[in-house]
């Protein structure tokens, strides 16, 4: 309160000072408990933040590993046959597998008397697995590996060649992909020297055959039962 010159009572002064020092030191202390709580609540911060990044880490890893591996056997792409990426275009995406699997996949569904599905997408693809170009880009990054299959492997595929609703096609399609490996081609040879529809199988082509003779050049069984797979089939001189 004011006297009549004007001056605020010194007792009011006081008070109000006092007040205002109340008020100020309440907010200081509300702001020591605040900041103390988030003191206390910065370990915990800390580790959702280092969890966060780890889990990032972790994501862009599967992610990078997911782009240079086979999404059917789950190892690495090759830079050699027959473990080199090819890719399928499909309607949507281009979905990228390693040959060996392709023929693998496709051996299976064509034995079950199925059209062949990408293993991703679903949908149909009817490209022969030999001519699927090699993606280049993933196979640049590719980890070097020995060339050729494991005997295990190779046993495998001679088993499902012989399955009976194979077409000559499937057959001829997987001896060209394989053609370096020796009995293989033997025996898929012989299976298509036996396959009665091999008469009216027009689509082998002329140049691959004497692709697989040069692979040969001193196996007369292979020469043999190569030029007369090609004599009984309306060979073509293109490649399908």
């Amino acid at each position: 309160m004011a006297d009549d010159q004007g001056q605020e009572d010194p007792e009011n002064v006081v008070l109000r000072v006092q007040s205002e020092f109340e008020s100020k030191k309440k907010r200081i202390a509300a702001l020591e408990t605040e900041l103390r709580g988030e003191k206390d609540s910065l370990p915990l911060i800390k580790a959702r933040l280092e969890d966060a990044e780890r889990k990032a880490e972790e994501a862009l890893d599967r992610r990078r590993k997911e782009a240079f591996e086979c999404a059917l056997c789950k190892t690495s792409f090759g830079s050699e046959e027959p473990f080199v990426p090819v890719s399928l275009d499909c309607k949507t995406h281009l979905h990228t597998f390693c040959r060996q699997c392709l023929l693998r996949w496709r051996l299976e569904k064509s034995a079950a008397g199925d059209q062949t599905p990408c293993p991703s997408c679903k949908s149909p693809f009817l490209q022969r697995i030999s001519h699927l170009k090699i993606n280049h880009q993933l196979a640049s990054y590719s980890r070097k590996r020995k060339r050729g299959l494991e005997d295990s492997t190779i046993d495998q595929f001679i088993t499902m060649m012989a399955k009976p609703r194979l077409s000559c096609q499937v057959v001829w399609d997987l001896l060209y992909t394989l053609r370096h490996e020796e009995s293989l081609v033997r025996q898929g040879l012989k299976l298509l020297e036996k396959q009665p529809a091999l008469a009216k199988f027009d689509g082998i082509p002329t140049n691959e055959v004497f692709e697989i003779l040069r692979s040969f050049p001193n196996d007369l069984e292979i020469q043999n039962s190569a030029l007369n797979v090609l004599n009984r089939s309306v060979s073509t001189g293109e490649s399908l």
